[in-house]
């Protein structure tokens, strides 16, 4: 028989969606700790939870409005950014982890950091 699968539960005080399984206690009712220390009792959340229809699910921002949050303003420099970030995320990697694992990582990313780096016109 397989997992059920997992709710997603919003916090009632904060807004933060997250993940966690119940916390049992003898002498207490189970309850749900959100990532910012909100402690809510299982029955609030699910009577929460029924009043939220699914149909009325948060849209999705695009990653240029997300951008735009930031003071990214414009398409090209927001993917500039991306680049900018995927290329520092490559250096930290190898920097940071033992050169035995370097061919691997520089057969899965090189190619892809070499045309971000023109793009960029760092090479």
């Amino acid at each position: 028989m397989g997992r059920s699968a997992r709710i997603t539960e919003t916090c009632p005080e904060c807004g933060t969606d997250f993940i966690v399984s119940p916390i049992i206690e003898h002498g207490r009712s189970p309850y749900k700790v959100c990532p910012n220390g909100h402690e809510t009792p299982i029955h609030k959340l699910l009577r929460s939870r029924k009043a939220q229809p699914a149909a009325q699910a948060k849209p999705e921002k695009s990653v240029l409005l997300r951008a735009r949050e930031v003071s990214i303003a414009g398409q090209r420099n927001a993917e500039n950014m991306a680049l900018a970030a995927m290329v520092g995320c490559y250096e930290t990697l190898k920097r940071t982890t033992p050169e035995r694992s370097h061919g691997v990582i520089d057969g899965v990313f090189e190619k892809t950091v070499q045309v971000s780096r023109q793009i960029l016109g760092m090479a």
